[in-house]
């Protein structure tokens, strides 16, 4: 039977946990990582990709602060983590790192630029040879006039990392209107990558649709209507494309833009009683697609909307999944502010798993209400504590019908200008028995574990939690986290008190065999 498995991240006390169980997880491997720098970007997007073979490559800020010229390099490591060869990169204070990927050809690595003094923004492409890496090609993909904030009538739901960015320096990340938005079909075939263009009172999203060897196809414009709140674009194979906007009552607009130029049409889920945001979008097929939304009464969590558009038969299915008053119970607390939709991530089979954490910011003089939209003079005001909270798994079928609810506590904090680069947790579905969840561990007031957490899909039960081996105190860097097809996985770390060192460690499951040595 087919299942959803949705994961909240909310606030309770550690007390309660179950005990811990023997690792079946072991260190296979370690290698020293070349990451130095300890002023990572906020919003950096995953910095290592999985090569053939069991090969992998990373990207490592080597040197670099919040302002001025960094100097990268990108590492790739063979399956025992053996150092196979790097290439250093310097990049300018206005380039940032925004992909890393392998196109089954070559590693490439897309920067982002914000030329400020010319009003330009620009996406680079860098593609290395992935058996030595040398340099292959380079190609300017984007340039693009950014013009003066216009107050458009429509809007961009603002993420928490951009949240946590605006209370660093101005100049360490990238400007709302300069921010690159870049999405690719299921099948990685096709890349759809642009900007939001503020400087006109109709928003609009413009950008151009490449294909897998990075050759435009095409231009596109896709509008916001006035008074809506973007949220989020998806792309199928055939190059369609689809954008989840919605009003301030939670009334949601799924535009459909067909590929052959046709005219675009729409569908729309109706407001209901309660508040509903954080849309996000899954293809189940061409034209078929679902969207999941966080329900909420007076700010509080209450339950999550799922519902599927068929744009062939113009059909919604609507189900809701409630919170049940068992799990609140064990969660030990009344208050459900702050849950964000993070991920959804489906499997072949009709399974799928959403994540969402509690995320909130704190500070003297301020009073957090949550997430809003961008605009260009978003600033925090002074050094805020960026915290994420514990674990919630509720699994349920396809018709809405709970089966289980399992809740996992955690309590993370640290300085909003740093992101989620710590923070949070990652999680994956590849195997067949567990969902697995990482997340860094405080000790003392600093992060200085890995805990893994093991969750069996069909009865929610808990099929393995334990303490990551490491030497020393270690601090997980999520950007850096690789699960391989064969079941082991990869993450990087900042070792000890101060992080004055990184590794790459690699973990496996234990196997008879292992267990005899």
């Amino acid at each position: 039977m087919s299942r959803i498995v949705i994961f909240l991240v909310l606030f309770t006390s550690l007390a309660g946990l179950s005990s811990e169980r023997v690792a079946a997880q072991f260190l296979h491997r370690s290698a020293t990582f070349s990451l130095g720098s300890p002023h990572l970007e906020p919003e950096a997007p995953a910095l290592v990709a999985g090569l053939p073979d069991g090969e992998l490559v990373a990207l490592a800020k080597v040197e670099g602060g919040v302002v001025g010229s960094s100097s990268y390099r990108l590492e790739c490591y063979g399956s025992s983590l053996q150092l196979m060869w790097a290439t250093d990169l310097q990049l300018s204070g206005q380039e940032e790192v925004h992909r890393l990927f392998f196109n089954h050809k070559e590693v490439v690595l897309l920067l982002s630029e914000h030329d400020l003094p010319n009003h330009k923004a620009r996406l680079k492409a860098i593609g290395f040879e992935p058996l030595y890496g040398q340099i292959a090609w380079r190609k300017e993909l984007v340039q693009a006039a950014v013009g003066a904030w216009a107050n458009p009538t429509a809007f961009v739901r603002e993420s928490f990392e951009e949240l946590c960015a605006a209370s660093g320096q101005p100049d360490f990340t990238t400007p709302v209107t300069y921010q690159f938005t870049t999405l690719f079909s299921p099948d990685q075939h096709l890349m759809l990558t642009g900007l939001f263009d503020y400087s006109q009172p109709e928003l609009r999203f413009v950008g151009t649709l490449f294909d897998r060897k990075l050759a435009p196809l095409r231009q596109v414009e896709l509008p916001v209507a006035p008074g809506l709140t973007h949220h989020e674009l998806a792309l199928n194979d055939e190059g369609d494309m689809f954008m989840a906007n919605a009003d301030s009552k939670g009334a949601l607009w799924v535009m459909h833009f067909p590929a052959d130029g046709t005219a675009a049409d729409s569908m729309q889920l109706a407001a209901s009683s309660e508040e509903r945001n954080d849309f996000r979008i899954h293809l189940d097929e061409a034209r078929t697609l679902q969207v999941a939304a966080v329900n909420r009464h007076r700010h509080q969590l209450t339950g999550i909307t799922l519902a599927r558009f068929n744009f062939e038969t113009r059909e919604i299915q609507e189900n809701v999944v409630a919170l049940s008053d068992e799990m609140k119970r064990d969660a030990g607390t009344k208050d459900w502010r702050h849950v964000e939709l993070v991920e959804w991530k489906h499997e072949a089979d009709g399974d799928s798993y959403l994540m969402l954490e509690k995320r909130f910011v704190e500070g003297p003089g301020l009073s957090y209400e949550g997430l809003g939209i961008r605009r260009p003079d978003r600033v925090a005001p002074g050094k805020l504590q960026a915290l994420a909270e514990g674990v919630l798994v509720i699994a349920v079928d396809q018709t809405g019908r709970s089966h289980w609810q399992r809740f996992i506590a955690k309590i993370q904090q640290s300085c909003a200008a740093d992101g989620l680069n710590t923070l949070s947790f990652v999680s994956d579905v590849s195997t067949t028995e567990t969902v697995r969840l990482l997340f860094a561990e405080a000790e003392e007031g600093a992060f200085a574990h890995v805990r893994l957490w093991e969750l069996d899909k069909v009865y929610g039960d808990v099929a393995r939690e334990t303490r990551l081996f490491g030497e020393g105190k270690m601090a997980l860097l999520r950007r850096y986290v690789y699960f391989a097809p064969d079941g082991s996985f990869v993450i990087g770390v900042r070792k000890g008190a101060v992080g004055e060192s990184s590794q790459l460690l690699k973990y496996r499951e234990m196997i008879a065999a292992d267990r005899e040595r």
